[in-house]
């Protein structure tokens, strides 16, 4: 289904960027503890390494320590594209799989990020997946009459599926990064 607006052309030229938070705007240090299901082994992995886990059923994950971030290093390119754009007044979001936004109203504050709008979706473990935000960005383009639309994220699944988006909205540009390693690498 295409969904076309009926707005008048006055109200649809509007533009928001979109940011993930993990591994798209800071490289975190948080910690996620996994227990190896059949030998009872407790080990200690990074965010980054959490979708090598996400899905395996041999392991219980424990994410208590993940919703803390201590301590986290900025992404350079995407953090100054936030900033940037929230200068010009271009509406800012950050959108979390995490389950808690204490944290990234904190990152906002501490970095005068204010009127960011922030949404953490809190998927389930094992859930996460490209559906959700590009879901929740659907709703936003539906509601807001977007006709512009900039995404950001470290998800191979995340980014393909909002760039999918674009067949559904024909009068809305669609601009889907994805971010590896800390470096805006594709552009899709």
């Amino acid at each position: 289904m295409v969904y076309t607006s009926t707005a008048s052309p006055n109200n649809y030229n509007k533009s928001a960027i979109i940011f993930d938070f993990d591994n798209t705007l800071v490289k975190t240090e948080c910690i996620i503890k996994i227990t190896d299901n059949k030998t009872g082994r407790v080990f200690d992995v990074h965010s980054d390494q959490y979708e090598l886990y996400e899905n395996d059923r041999s392991v219980a994950i424990d994410l208590r320590y993940f919703e803390q971030v201590s301590d986290y290093k900025i992404i350079t390119d995407t953090f100054s594209r936030l900033v940037e754009h929230h200068a010009n007044q271009i509406e800012t979001h950050i959108l979390s799989a995490r389950h808690c936004p204490n944290q990234i109203y904190k990152f906002c504050n501490d970095n005068n990020l204010h009127n960011t709008k922030i949404t953490t979706l809190g998927i389930k473990i094992g859930d996460n997946n490209g559906l959700h935000k590009a879901n929740y960005i659907r709703k936003l383009i539906k509601q807001n009459n977007y006709s512009d639309i900039e995404f950001y994220d470290d998800r191979l699944d995340c980014v393909s599926e909002v760039k999918n988006l674009s067949n559904e909205f024909e009068n809305t540009i669609i601009r889907v990064y994805r971010i590896l390693d800390s470096n805006i690498i594709t552009k899709f």
